[in-house]
């Protein structure tokens, strides 16, 4: 299973039930690659928003302001990213080994969850 980008769009409780239902859907030996924005453990969301409309900001230069805040306002509305620790222990719940990561880049983060052993399918 692969998914880019799309879970920071949804609640803790929407994370853990396709986390739940990936790992039932997953075969034996199976992986689910997890590409998405995650916070560190010690910043909450409003301040991680904040500091990713900021670091947003010089690359929607081309953008009208308007348009700007209009995007700065969907972050800030739309996005519930997980801290890396969250993610990692909703994954574990669902029947996923420890993720391995696969690359970082500021924010963003490449995961691979594999089935845990026990987990038959």
């Amino acid at each position: 299973i692969f998914t880019s980008f799309a879970l920071h769009h949804l609640s803790a409780q929407q994370k853990d039930a396709f986390l739940a239902a990936a790992s039932q859907t997953v075969k034996r030996d199976g992986t689910l690659m997890l590409i998405d924005t995650m916070r560190e453990d010690d910043v909450n969301r409003v301040d991680y928003l904040e500091r990713y409309c900021v670091w947003l900001g010089p690359r929607c230069a081309t953008l009208p302001p308007q348009a700007q805040e209009l995007l700065f306002a969907h972050v800030r509305a739309n996005d519930f990213p997980e801290s890396a620790q969250d993610l990692e222990q909703m994954a574990t719940r669902a029947g996923f080994c420890l993720p391995i990561q696969l690359n970082r880049f500021r924010w963003h983060r490449a995961w691979l969850l594999d089935r845990a052993a026990d987990n038959t399918l």
